[in-house]
């Protein structure tokens, strides 16, 4: 991954940690998660009211103004009083570096065996397989269950073929299926990360996977595999 890339996504991830944080001793109730659903679906579909990004999200209504407010502070929306909130130059540039890097993907067939849970959801980390190392994996996995979910499965992608990083090698893997129609999205050095909880909670999964790309984003080593 070229360095460029990667501080990219590390000062767009910080602005979602920014946006989350307390304020005079407050947590918003809103999460990076739910911001960065917000950026994508003004992607797609800007301008759009505080009613249908609030049905959107599943937020309340004074969650959804707070968000949008804190937005407008670091300049990334706007809101016309007619059409809704619309991204900036700036926000438009965030969210298609987020969107980009950060693929929620159609579900997989995966052996039991590889992810047990009752309820999983599988991401495409654009680029990111290539920091991934036998002697940061437990640490990559364990940034990940800090947000509340059972466990993830790290996979990369190269050559046509998966690899699950372990503490002490690369294995080849066989036990996941991915879709005809995900094929093309690949490119070698890509990370896919199944994540896996006792319910289908999509935020939840989504911190997870925050939680991983914040930790390359403290780590000072650059890629190996």
């Amino acid at each position: 991954m070229e360095h460029s890339l990667l501080s990219r996504i590390c000062k767009a991830v910080h602005l979602l940690n920014e946006l989350v944080k307390e304020r005079r001793g407050v947590k918003p109730r809103f999460s990076r998660c739910h911001i960065l659903k917000a950026l994508q679906v003004l992607l797609e579909h800007e301008p759009i009211g505080r009613p249908t990004l609030k049905k959107l999200l599943s937020l309340g209504e004074t969650s959804t103004k707070n968000m949008i407010k804190r937005l407008r502070e670091l300049k990334l929306v706007e809101v016309d009083i007619v059409g809704g909130s619309y991204l900036t130059d700036r926000g438009r540039e965030i969210a298609e570096l987020l969107v980009g890097a950060l693929k929620p993907l159609p579900k997989m067939k995966i052996d039991s065996s590889i992810a047990p849970w009752r309820a999983s959801s599988t991401w495409l980390l654009k680029h990111l397989g290539t920091l991934v190392r036998t002697d940061n994996i437990v640490k990559i996995r364990d940034e990940a269950i800090k947000a509340g979910v059972e466990g993830v499965v790290i996979l990369i992608y190269k050559k046509e073929s998966l690899i699950m990083p372990t503490s002490s090698k690369l294995e080849h893997v066989t036990g996941v299926i991915i879709p005809k129609n995900c094929s093309h999205m690949l490119e070698d050095g890509d990370m896919i990360t199944i994540v896996g909880s006792s319910t289908q909670d999509p935020y939840v999964h989504c911190e997870a996977v925050l939680n991983i790309v914040d930790y390359f984003c403290r780590s000072s080593t650059e890629p190996h595999v």
